[in-house]
C-alpha cells in the first residue's frame, strides 16, 4: 500500500482509525502483534511515479510545480495568491481562498492553530489534540496565517511530539477561561491589523484516542534503518503508531512509501 496518512473519524468522542488498505478499524489491532514492513519503494503522490527520493511524499519536480508544496502551505502568512503568482490559481481558490478557523487545542500543551473550515475535526485528530475549540473564522488562509503568527507570540503554535507519544499532557485548570482570554486576544489582534473575522461560539470537542499505554521514552522508528519489524501495537495518537518495544512511527513522515501493515 502507498501510504498518505492515517484516516480517522470521531464516534461519541472516541477517535476511530481506518486501516490504510483493508476495510477495517485499526482500533481493533490495539494490544495485538503487528507485522510492519517497507519494501524499499517510494512513489510520488503527485505524479504516481516511482522515485529514489521524495520529500513529504512528493518528488522534486512536483515539489517545484504543485501549489500544495509551496512554502506558503507551511507559512500561510507568505501566501501570494493576491499577487497573481500562485502556482495553481484554481487550487488556491478551492483550498486557500476559503473560510479558515483559528482554534485553541490541547496537544502536549495549549496551542493556537489554523485550518480550513472543512478540515475540522480532521486537523485536530492529526495533531493528537485531546480537546479543541474554534475561536474565530477568517475569509482566507492568508488572513488566518497573519493572525497565527502574531498570536504565537503569546501562545505556542507547535506540538511537542516527544510529550505527545509519552502522554505527557499539560494540565489546564480552566479551559473555558483560557479559551475566552485567547478569543479576546484574537479579536484585539484582528482589530489592530484590520483583519475581518467572525467570532465563533466556544464549543469544545473532546477526543479520546485508542491507547492502552504510552511510551516511557520518546523513541521513534526509522524505516530507512529498520524496514521490517514485528511488535505489539499499544495505541494510535495523532499520526503516530505506538509500539511496545521499538517506539513510535509517524505515518505521515513516510507518505509515499510502499508499506505493508498486517497482523502477525
Amino acid at each position: 500500500m502507498i501510504v498518505k496518512k492515517l484516516q480517522a473519524n470521531i464516534i461519541n468522542n472516541h477517535v476511530n482509525y481506518e486501516h490504510p488498505y483493508y476495510l477495517q478499524s485499526l482500533n481493533l489491532w490495539i494490544d495485538q502483534t503487528v507485522s510492519f514492513s517497507w519494501n524499499g519503494s517510494r512513489v510520488c503522490i503527485g505524479c504516481s511515479r516511482s522515485q529514489k527520493k521524495i520529500i513529504q511524499g512528493y518528488c522534486y519536480l512536483c515539489s517545484q510545480r504543485l501549489a500544495c508544496c509551496d512554502l506558503c502551505i507551511v507559512k500561510p502568512e507568505l501566501c501570494h495568491f493576491h499577487l497573481g503568482t500562485c502556482r495553481e490559481p484554481q487550487w488556491g481558490l478551492m483550498n486557500c481562498m476559503q473560510s479558515h478557523v483559528i482554534y485553541l487545542s490541547l496537544t502536549s500543551h495549549p496551542k493556537i492553530g489554523i485550518t480550513r473550515l472543512t478540515q475540522l475535526p480532521t486537523r485536530w485528530i492529526d495533531q493528537g489534540a485531546v480537546w479543541a475549540v474554534p475561536l474565530a473564522r477568517t475569509q482566507s488562509r492568508y488572513h488566518a496565517g497573519l493572525l497565527e503568527v502574531l498570536l504565537a507570540e503569546d501562545l505556542s503554535d507547535q506540538t511537542a511530539w516527544r510529550k505527545l507519544i509519552m502522554g505527557d499532557i499539560e494540565h489546564v485548570e480552566d479551559r473555558l477561561l483560557l479559551a475566552q482570554k485567547t478569543q479576546m486576544r484574537v479579536q484585539e489582534v484582528a482589530d489592530l491589523k484590520k483583519i475581518p473575522i467572525h467570532i465563533e461560539p466556544l464549543e469544545f470537542v473532546d477526543m479520546i484516542y485508542p491507547v492502552t499505554a504510552f511510551l516511557k521514552k520518546p523513541t521513534t522508528i526509522n524505516l530507512e534503518k529498520n524496514p521490517t519489524f514485528i511488535d505489539t501495537l499499544l495505541g494510535i495518537k495523532g499520526q503516530y503508531l505506538l509500539f511496545k518495544e521499538l517506539g513510535a512511527i509517524n505515518m505521515r513522515k513516510y507518505t509515499g512509501f510502499d508499506l505493508t501493515l498486517e497482523l502477525a
